[in-house]
């Protein structure tokens, strides 16, 4: 089975890798990529444990916001809420990922919270009036705690009515660059098609390389805070980067061969680029490395400074022993 466990893509089999907005081997847009609506998207339980497990693993893929023992604890008793808000296109996507695990859904039309007293007015009233009646009837203690569950019966009702339709998937950050994917990821899957196998390797290398170092600008690292993470200066370069590529590779194909030379050299600066950009940012991520000589003085300094306080606070051997004897006379 062909799963997104292993990061392949449903449509080609082809490294799906995680995070990437779209397949770099085909252009197929990833279930993450979703564009706001009014649709909420409800699915039915996982038919095994095993295969809960692997859908959890790919949405937590997908959605790293997820919180995975919520999740599979949905999966497992039944219909629950995916995703509010999005629209028919994106749940479609997301439906025919599920599909591979044998999760079938539905769509539903988002319901808005209640306003005012509406949010407990509901079933839970009901069992608030039988409540009330039996209190009148017995009194005493038994009557003062069926007073509190009938206050309490419809709160209740309303928080697990609210937990039941509360998505499993909340804060969609993909949103706000989700027409701009689509757009280009079916130039890219038109062009792609369509290139020679070197050209096609040249556009797939570079676009993997984007991808791979745009993922660690989502990373919570002083480096990412610093660049902006997903919405600094860097990221959306990397963005134009792609654009640029795609085109380069939409004129290749409209060139005559003796004039392919320029614009292949081009795509081959950008993957040069491309590798530079990653390497510099490896080093400005990566760990300070000390030489061994500042390793030493930081260490002595470090174990002369434990063995001042050790002093203070717990005399030394000789100085007990002196103590002792003192006492002794």
């Amino acid at each position: 089975m062909n799963t997104p466990q292993n990061k392949n893509c449903t449509a080609c089999a082809g490294d799906f890798r995680e995070g990437a907005p779209f397949c770099t081997e085909c252009g197929r847009l990833s279930p993450a990529v979703l564009r706001d609506g009014d649709i909420a998207l409800e699915i039915d339980e996982a038919p095994s444990e095993r295969i809960r497990g692997e859908c959890v693993s790919a949405l937590r893929a997908w959605f790293p916001q997820l919180e995975p023992i919520r999740a599979e604890a949905s999966l497992k008793a039944g219909k629950s809420i995916l995703l509010s808000g999005i629209d028919e296109e994106s749940a479609n996507r997301v439906l025919d990922a599920l599909a591979v695990f044998k999760v079938r859904g539905r769509f539903r039309p988002v319901e808005g919270k209640p306003r005012g007293l509406k949010w407990i007015w509901n079933p839970g009233l009901a069992l608030s009036a039988v409540s009330l009646a039996l209190a009148a009837a017995f009194g005493g203690l038994l009557g003062l705690l069926l007073v509190l569950i009938a206050l309490g019966a419809p709160v209740a009702w309303a928080l697990l009515k609210g937990r039941g339709v509360e998505p499993l998937i909340a804060s969609l950050r993909v949103r706000n660059q989700a027409d701009y994917w689509i757009r280009l990821s079916d130039e890219y899957s038109e062009v792609l098609g369509q290139l020679a196998p070197q050209d096609s390797e040249n556009l797939k290398a570079f676009v993997k390389k984007v991808f791979r170092l745009q993922k660690r600008l989502e990373s919570e690292s002083l480096a990412s805070i610093a660049a902006g993470s997903d919405r600094g200066d860097l990221y959306l370069s990397l963005n134009d980067g792609i654009s640029s590529a795609v085109e380069l590779s939409r004129r290749i194909l409209r060139q005559p061969e003796e004039n392919k030379g320029p614009l292949r050299d081009e795509i081959g600066k950008l993957n040069e680029l491309a590798d530079r950009t990653a390497g510099w940012y490896r080093q400005l991520e990566g760990p300070v490395i000390k030489n061994a000589s500042v390793l030493d003085a930081e260490l002595s300094a470090i174990t002369e400074s434990i063995d001042r306080i050790v002093r203070e606070v717990r005399p030394l051997p000789d100085v007990r022993l002196a103590n002792k004897e003192k006492t002794s006379l």
